[in-house]
Parts: structure tokens; sequence; C-alpha cells
């Protein structure tokens, strides 16, 4: 697998956990700032993992390519999985 298909693959995997956090506890939008916060901790955490992941591997990781790899499909499926849990734990 490429550098960045495993990077896509795991930004879209940690949205749907970070999503399913944000979900399952339930804060809607009068806490969003927290979630926004839980999330960019998550999105963070990814950034170093794979940062110390392609250096162990001896390449040379390059922090824009890193950072900004799958940054929207991150974003916009940690919203979507955020939504769809609250909604359903809301009306349920």
């Amino acid at each position: 697998m490429e550098i960045r298909d495993s990077l896509y693959t795991m930004r879209f995997v940690f949205s749907i956990i970070g999503g399913a956090i944000a979900g399952f506890l339930k804060y809607g939008l009068e806490q969003a700032g927290f979630v926004i916060f839980i999330a960019t901790l998550i999105y963070l955490v990814t950034v170093y993992y794979a940062y110390f992941k392609y250096r162990k591997q001896n390449l040379k990781p390059d922090l824009k390519v890193i950072f900004l790899e799958g940054l929207g499909s991150y974003i916009i499926f940690w919203l979507l999985v955020w939504i769809i849990i609250y909604n359903v734990l809301i009306f349920y």
C-alpha cells in the first residue's frame, strides 16, 4: 500500500471513531466546541503516528503531505458520522 493510500485509510477509520465518540456522548450544537477539539486531537494523533511510522521505515516524511492528505475526507466523514449517530440516538 502506498503512503497516501495508508494515510487516507487511517484518516477514514479515525474519522469514524471520532464521529462515533462525539455521537455517543450526545454532544449537540451547544457543546460543538468541545467536539471539534476532540476531533482536532484525534487528527493530530494521526499526523504524529504517520510521521513516526514513515520515519521508522526510513522514508523521508514530508510534513505538508502528511498533514494535508486526507484532511477533507476526515472532516466530512467525521461530521457525517457524528450527525447520523447523534440523530439516531436523539430519536430513539
